[in-house]
């Protein structure tokens, strides 16, 4: 079974402005990271059900709340028997794998 993730990076925010600003953007769950090399990496759940008018309505109602570029990336993981679903396996493949 396939998992598509897509990955929200800001460049130069920090991560509590990025995690404030998730409070003030109507989205469904939606995990911060903390900042690695400069960059803040977020995951939506509904964007990531390859939701194409979510992402887009994402990044910039993102990017409008922090007034900076939002960075959009998606990619497919291969699950894994046993692998967590959703949210939670999609920010574990980021860490790893996020644009930087």
């Amino acid at each position: 079974m396939g998992l598509f993730c897509v990955n929200f990076h800001v460049r130069g925010i920090t991560f509590d402005k990025v995690a404030k600003a998730m409070d003030r953007v109507f989205t469904s769950e939606v995990q911060v990271l903390p900042a690695l090399s400069g960059w803040v990496s977020f995951y939506d759940e509904r964007a990531s059900q390859q939701d194409e008018d979510q992402i887009q309505i994402l990044a910039e109602d993102v990017s409008a709340e922090l007034g900076a570029p939002v960075s959009i990336e998606s990619q497919a993981a291969i699950k894994a028997p046993g692998q967590m679903a959703g949210i939670a396996a999609c920010a574990r493949e980021g860490e790893v794998g996020a644009t930087r």
